[in-house]
């Protein structure tokens, strides 16, 4: 975890941080022992670089269960120039966990900067809330005024809640391009609205959502561009760049080679 409470050094944020090809996981043998909360947490911390790592093992305990979680926290109450930007997050592997990725720009009443310029590409979420994993099986939730998001060319293959949730005050400037998820609850869902173009509309408005793979849903409720499969296709149309949807499967095996994987 990066950030926490109030930094001794006035206005002090950690900085050009680096996490790159490792092996982030915990026992089985943790479960009903130790209090589990997330894998990698990010509470003050800019210019972060999560690139091809192996994020798995993470369970509903003394959090929800989400395996990363990317935010802005004043936890003390005595650091408002604490805060969470410039992150990538890429060519990583994130599976067996309760949920996925959490991103909420300001989730606390103490004042904070609002966590921004958060960029996902090129990652795979796989098997959330199965088994002993247990959670609200939710690959993407996205909340608080979380400003300039951009989801680009991911993959998103099994979960068991709302695919990409959206609550709390609206986003800034919200991207999810070229990115491929099931339905499973709902694919993009708003917090007391509906699902697709209402869900943007409340929560991210000004949104860009385009050419997105979403098997199983009702193309009618999504922007024009969303392609709607009834079965998860065996080999993806091409988003505008060129490249096929959803992420390079190819270069998240090149990221991930130097990460030791538990069993």
């Amino acid at each position: 975890m990066f950030g926490g409470g109030d930094p001794v050094v006035p206005n002090l944020v950690a900085a050009d941080i680096t996490i790159t090809g490792n092996d982030i996981t915990r026992p089985l043998t943790d479960r009903g022992v130790w209090g589990v909360k997330n894998l990698l947490e990010l509470k003050s911390a800019k210019r972060v670089l999560i690139q091809g790592n192996v994020m798995h093992n993470n369970w509903s305990d003394a959090q929800v269960g989400y395996g990363l979680l990317i935010k802005s926290v004043n936890q003390d109450g005595g650091c408002p120039s604490c805060g969470t930007t410039d992150v990538t997050v890429v060519g990583n592997v994130l599976k067996n966990s309760g949920a996925g990725v959490n991103i909420a720009g300001h989730p606390e009443v103490s004042p904070v900067v609002v966590a921004a310029r958060i960029t996902l590409v090129d990652n795979l979420i796989d098997s959330l809330n199965v088994g002993l994993y247990s959670g609200p099986g939710v690959p993407l939730q996205l909340l608080e005024q979380a400003t300039d998001v951009m989801i680009n060319h991911n993959t998103f293959t099994r979960g068991t809640g709302n695919t990409i949730m959206l609550d709390g005050v609206p986003m800034v400037r919200l991207s999810i391009l070229a990115t491929a998820f099931a339905e499973s609850g709902y694919g993009v869902r708003g917090s007391g609205t509906g699902t697709g173009t209402v869900a943007l509309d409340a929560f991210a408005p000004g949104y860009s959502f385009t050419t997105n793979v979403d098997v199983g849903a009702t193309c009618a409720w999504y922007p024009t561009t969303t392609v709607c499969p009834s079965s998860w296709p065996s080999a993806m149309p091409m988003a505008s760049d060129g490249k096929p949807i959803g992420a390079d499967m190819n270069r998240i095996s090149t990221l991930t080679r130097s990460a030791v994987v538990a069993p």
